[in-house]
This record gives structure tokens, sequence and C-alpha cells, in this order.
């Protein structure tokens, strides 16, 4: 949904009206009828993507980068408050090259094992990818009033961690999946010296908001990462993973305006007024998902 929004705002001389961006967002959000026919080109989205994300995860069972990763630091460590291991977060080595090697886990597993792993690990990634594209679509919506904004956000973000119908299974591959594509591939892409070419001829008050002069350099860092996160969809991280392995040119402020880093976080409010809610939304939030789990299954414990 964000490609086909964006490849159109971002390329089209002009930029639409706050009714048309209204509607294109209904339109792509819109659910197909139950009797309605799958296109040929939905079919072939579905196939693409699939295939597209066994990159990820090859990544997952490669060797040398799951020993990385399995050697990296917390996810949790980059949240604010987390300072010092934030720091050892920043120091980490680079991402390794491939060894094109099967990991322990590759080595003992059967044809059939192998691929029951990537359903799992695919339907854990898209449906992260989806809370994201749920995310972006609130935040860059024309809302009406900052009552409307809110009670959608709010409503958005419960869903990353309240799903009560989920199988716990499912939720803890998600916070595995977040844990490994997001938070140590996607955060590998961003070195701590690089910070201010991501933000390179965008004016001072968005420099402003990820440099700040009162505090370090990594600590600059791991703000900026933090915010990035929220936006990377899984497209995105192949993307930075190929140019970082590759040593491939990228226009880094350009690839942030694509992602929606630059927009709104607040959407756009007809009436002016300014949202109560606290649009930052770290990834890790998942986890109260997996808690919500565990206090569940206690209070069926003492219903026994």
């Amino acid at each position: 949904m964000h490609a086909a929004f964006s490849s159109e705002f971002y390329t089209s001389p002009a930029i639409p009206s706050n009714s048309q961006g209204r509607i294109r967002h209904v339109n792509m959000l819109a659910p197909l009828e139950p009797d309605s026919e799958i296109s040929e080109e939905m079919v072939w989205d579905v196939v693409c993507r699939w295939h597209g994300m066994r990159f990820l995860f090859d990544l997952y069972c490669d060797k040398s980068t799951s020993d990385a990763y399995m050697d990296s630091i917390f996810s949790y460590v980059l949240w604010p408050g987390k300072t010092d291991s934030v720091v050892i977060s920043a120091t980490e080595p680079d991402l390794p090259v491939l060894s094109h090697q099967p990991n322990d886990f590759v080595k003992r597993s059967t044809r059939q094992l192998k691929v029951a792993a990537y359903e799992r690990f695919y339907k854990a990634l898209t449906a992260q990818w989806a809370s994201i594209e749920s995310l972006w679509q609130v935040r860059s919506q024309v809302w009406p009033n900052a009552e409307q904004f809110d009670k959608n956000f709010e409503s958005t973000v419960d869903k990353w961690s309240n799903n009560p119908a989920r199988p716990f299974r499912e939720k803890l591959d998600i916070v595995e999946i977040i844990d490994f594509v997001w938070a140590f591939l996607g955060r590998k892409a961003f070195e701590v010296p690089d910070v201010p070419a991501w933000l390179e001829n965008e004016g001072d008050r968005v420099r402003q908001e990820y440099i700040d002069g009162r505090d370090s350099q990594i600590e600059n860092w791991g703000y900026f990462v933090r915010s990035i996160l929220q936006f990377l969809r899984p497209p995105h991280v192949i993307q930075l993973v190929c140019w970082d392995l590759a040593e491939w040119n990228l226009d880094k402020p350009g690839f942030l305006r694509g992602l929606g880093l630059f927009d709104t976080w607040q959407g756009i409010i007809t009436d002016g007024d300014m949202p109560m809610s606290d649009n930052w939304v770290p990834l890790n939030i998942v986890d109260e998902d997996v808690a919500n789990s565990f206090e569940t299954y206690g209070e069926l414990r003492i219903s026994w």
C-alpha cells in the first residue's frame, strides 16, 4: 500500500489535496468483497512477496549472519533510558559477509521442517508489515479533528500489543522477527557517523529533530534509528542489507523521504487542533502481547 501511495505522491508534480488523499487511503484499505475475483496482478504480488521475502529467511539461516545475530545485544536496549546499552549496540561489528553455509538448526532440519519454518517466518513477517502499514496510514490520513485521530491511533497501536485471538506461538514468532529483521538487520544499516548524511539538505527543522547538540553522537544515533525502525518495511530492509553488503550507492535522504519519515506523525487535522496521543511506538511493544497471553493463562489456571 505504502509503495503504491508514495510512488505517486513523491513523483507527481502536483501535491494532492486533502480530499484526494482521503479518497486514495480509503480505496487502498477497502477490503475485497467475499465474492470478488482476485486479479492476476494480486496473485503475482503475493507470489513475488513469498519468494522475495525468502532473502531475509536465507539471512536468518546463514551461519555467519546467525552467529552475529546471536551475539548481538537485545533490541530493547535501543529504547529511551538505555544509554549504556545503546553505546554497546552502536559499537557492535558490522553485518558479516555471508558464509553461504547453513546454521546448526538448518543442518539438523528435514526439508519438511525447513518449509514449515519459512511459513512461520513469512506469516510473522507479513503480520508485522501490515502493522507498520496501518500505523503509517493513520499518521498520514486526513482527520476532521484531533479526537478522531487519537481514537484511531490508539486503536491501531492496541492491535500491536493486544491480540487475544492470536496463537501464542505466532506472538513469539513476531517478537523474534522484529528482533532479527528490524532491530538487527535494520539497525546494522545505520552507522553512527553517517546520521548527518542521511539528513542532508532536509532543512534545519529536520536536522534539529534528529541531531541535538546537547546529546552525544551515539545518543543522536539511537534516537535516529528508533525513529526509522517504525517506518521500515521488509523490502526496505532488503534494500539496506544489499546496499550494505554490496556497497551500492544509495540516495540516503531520498530513501528516508520515501519511507514517510519526514511526513506528519500526527495526521492531517482539518480543524487545526493538536492530538493528545503519544505517537511514539517502540517496536518491542509486541512483547506486551506475549505477556497478555501469560496473564490470560494464569487467570484460566485460577478459574480451574
